[in-house]
């Protein structure tokens, strides 16, 4: 059961770590050829006509405010169901309770330490 809390708060933290705090889903995109899919050329542009350095989540917030993209720009939301999709594997609650609290803990940890030694 640790083992399985560990390496599923592991994974969650990468993710979000990704997601959060990188441009790799956009880069990914243009590679893929999916940009327009996605709206990381419209998110690209946005960036350059505005001479700013926003982030992609708070782009999708901003330009296409529903639940969806509320859901994947809120950090403990996200983590909330990357969890609850363990969760329908393991079928262990405290798992579920114990890797939720545990990667949130990991990537704000990180989070603020990034934001330290980058500011």
């Amino acid at each position: 059961m640790i083992a399985d809390c560990l390496e599923i708060s592991v994974y969650n933290f990468l993710i979000l770590v990704i997601w959060f705090n990188t441009n790799a889903f956009v880069e990914y995109c243009y590679i893929l050829n999916i940009e327009k899919f996605t709206k990381a050329e419209e998110f690209t542009n946005f960036n350059i006509d505005n001479n700013i350095s926003l982030h992609y989540t708070g782009f999708l917030q901003l330009n296409y405010d529903n639940f969806f993209t509320r859901l994947i720009s809120c950090p403990i939301c996200l983590c909330f169901w990357l969890n609850i999709f363990y969760l329908l594997k393991h079928q262990n609650l405290l798992t579920f309770a114990s890797s939720f609290c545990l990667s949130l803990f990991l990537f704000y940890g990180f989070s603020l330490i990034y934001k330290k030694t980058n500011a």
